[in-house]
C-alpha cells in the first residue's frame, strides 16, 4: 500500500491489449528465466519482456515520445522474482540433476541480460526476490518429509550469484538502484519456527 496499491496491479493478459498507466503484472506462475522451463505451460521471462516492450510502445504513443516515457519509468518500481522453476529438474526440460556451476552461471547471465534490457528501456528502481527453499516444497520431499538438500544447495548458489550480479550491474549502470528480498532467509525462518508465522503444519506448505 505504500506505493499506492491495495493489491497486485492487474495482470497484463487481463488488459486485452489495453494500457494501464499505473502498472501491470507480467508474471506467470511456473515460468522461468529460460524459455524451455515449463515448456509452453507458462510465459517465460523473455516473453514477459516482450509484453513490457509492447506496453512501452503504447506509453510512447500516449505520452508523446521516448523521453517522457523514460522520465516516468525512471520513477517507477519494478518487482522481479524468478529462477526457482529453472533450478527444479521437474520443470526444466533441459535439466540435469543436480545443476552444474556452468548451468547456474548460464541462468545468471540470462537474468543479467533481462535486467539490462529493462534498464535500457528506462527502468531504474528494482526489487529482486531471490529463490527460496525449493527443496522443501511438497513434491521434492522424500517419504520421510525431509527436504531435498541438493535443490536447496542449488538455490543457495543461485542466490549468491544473483547478489554478485546485481552489485556488478549497479556499479556499471548509472542510476540503477535495487534491493534484494531474501526469500530464502524468510522461508528458512518459517521452516525453523513455523508458530512464529501463524502456522503449525509446514509439510504441506508450498514455497516456490
Amino acid at each position: 500500500t505504500s506505493i499506492g496499491f491495495q493489491q497486485s496491479p492487474p495482470a497484463y493478459m487481463s488488459l486485452n491489449g489495453g494500457l494501464n498507466m499505473w502498472g501491470a503484472n507480467y508474471a506467470s506462475a511456473g515460468s522461468g528465466i529460460k524459455i524451455s522451463t515449463n515448456g509452453e505451460r507458462s510465459i517465460s521471462l523473455p516473453k514477459q519482456l516482450e509484453h513490457f516492450k509492447a506496453t512501452r510502445s503504447q506509453m510512447e504513443a500516449k505520452l508523446g515520445g521516448d523521453a517522457k516515457v523514460r522520465e516516468l519509468l525512471s520513477k517507477s518500481f519494478f518487482l522481479i522474482g524468478t529462477g526457482g522453476q529453472d533450478l527444479d529438474p521437474r520443470w526444466n526440460v533441459e535439466s540435469r540433476y543436480p545443476r552444474s556451476q556452468t548451468e547456474l552461471q548460464e541462468l545468471i547471465t540470462l537474468y543479467g541480460e533481462a535486467i539490462s534490457s529493462l534498464y535500457d528501456m528506462g527502468a531504474r528502481k528494482m526489487a529482486i526476490v531471490n529463490v527460496g527453499l525449493i527443496g522443501c516444497k511438497p513434491q521434492p520431499y522424500n517419504y520421510n518429509y525431509v527436504c531435498d538438500q541438493s535443490l536447496n544447495e542449488n538455490a543457495t548458489a543461485f542466490d549468491a550469484a544473483l547478489k554478485s550480479l546485481m552489485a556488478s550491474l549497479s556499479s556499471k549502470k548509472q542510476g540503477l538502484s535495487y534491493s534484494i528480498g531474501d526469500f530464502y532467509g524468510f522461508t528458512t525462518a518459517v521452516f525453523a519456527h513455523p508458530a512464529n508465522y501463524g502456522t503449525k503444519h509446514i509439510k504441506n506448505t508450498l514455497f516456490c
